[in-house]
């Protein structure tokens, strides 16, 4: 499904040269949204003189619920199924994760590349 999203100009709410496809908002969008709580959060924290519990914050910020909705379309994507037979000739639905190029290409060069091509696996200077 996709998604355009709206932006506020001075003749109202336009559309955007954003479009998304899945449930979760775009990065940007979340990093703008984050910035903005922590903003109102150093306001309430400066108006009341200290640290302040905020019931209404959310558990999560929006960058970490982005990238748990990516993850989660990820796999909903590359989910796949077919209809199988077993041993008795029932008919089953038989699901399985389908190989995308990109993650075929990270399994090409972590195999050709020593210290493997995960940039998370780089060790600290």
């Amino acid at each position: 499904r996709s998604r355009n999203w709206k932006v506020s100009t001075s003749r109202g709410l336009e559309s955007s040269d954003v479009v998304t496809l899945g449930e979760h908002s775009p990065y940007n969008v979340a990093v703008a949204r984050n910035n903005q709580l922590m903003a109102q959060n150093r306001t309430k924290s400066n108006d009341s003189g200290g640290v302040i519990e905020d019931e209404e914050a959310p558990a999560k910020s929006p960058i970490d619920e982005y990238f748990e909705g990516v993850q989660r379309e990820f796999r909903l994507r590359r989910l796949s199924s077919r209809h199988g037979t077993d041993d008795k000739d029932n008919v089953n639905e038989i699901l399985y994760y389908q190989l995308w190029p990109l993650d075929k290409l990270r399994l090409e060069l972590d195999e050709a590349w020593p210290s493997g091509a995960g940039l998370a696996r780089e060790p600290k200077s």
